[in-house]
């Protein structure tokens, strides 16, 4: 199976469009919005090289949010921080369905995320405003991700994609799920509605031949 991250236009990769379209849409309507996306695309086109690729990502989505605060209505206890990151949270996942599992791209992603959690503050100071963890802004979209874009045995009957589309798209979201599950990101529904999947996928929706059905497969 080949990545869904090769299939390029003008020599560029498929989230690329997705971001740089993503942009342009939103610049009008939602002048802060963009900010989001150059940081996910900026981060992806970053150098292979480049340790500091993710730190840095890390450290403009910590800058947007303190930027925001003399600007934007927060209320306590969370001051905006979980909707700011249930926003870079949003683009993540969306452009993930593009970047194939196994590449630097893919760990790039998840490791952003994960930086973002690890470098938080411990509270909220109004004086000096820095970006304070809170879990659902990342659980929601993980979920709504999850369940938008996974696979069962009815998928292949549904999907009006082909085929490697969304079972690519799937496998490269799931990949993106465990690896912010390993490092402690989705505790607190992640197991259920985890759970609940593989129950769907091989107990309640039998149809389908796994050797040969690809949305059993997946």
């Amino acid at each position: 199976m080949s990545s869904t991250n090769e299939d390029k236009t003008e020599d560029r990769p498929r989230w690329l469009i997705n971001i740089e379209n993503s942009i342009k849409e939103e610049l009008e309507e939602f002048p802060s919005e963009p900010s989001y996306y150059e940081i996910v695309r900026d981060l992806l086109l970053a150098p292979k090289d480049n340790e500091q690729a993710v730190p840095d990502a890390v450290t403009r989505f910590y800058q947007l949010y303190g930027d925001g605060a003399e600007t934007e209505q927060r209320e306590p206890p969370e001051y905006g921080a979980a909707y700011k990151l249930n926003s870079i949270a949003d683009v993540v996942f969306e452009a993930v369905r593009d970047v194939f599992y196994t590449t630097l791209e893919h760990d790039r992603l998840a490791e952003f995320l994960i930086g973002i959690k690890k470098g938080a503050a411990t509270e909220y100071d109004t004086v000096n405003p820095q970006f304070v963890y809170h879990d659902w802004g990342l659980e929601t979209i993980a979920s709504g991700s999850w369940n938008a874009s996974h696979v069962d045995a009815s998928t292949k009957n549904l999907a009006t994609d082909p085929e490697q589309t969304w079972t690519e798209a799937w496998i490269n979201t799931s990949a993106l799920i465990s690896k912010l599950y390993k490092e402690g990101l989705l505790d607190t529904d992640g197991p259920i509605w985890l759970t609940w999947d593989f129950v769907m996928a091989f107990e309640k929706l039998k149809k389908g031949d796994i050797a040969s059905y690809a949305g059993r497969q997946a």
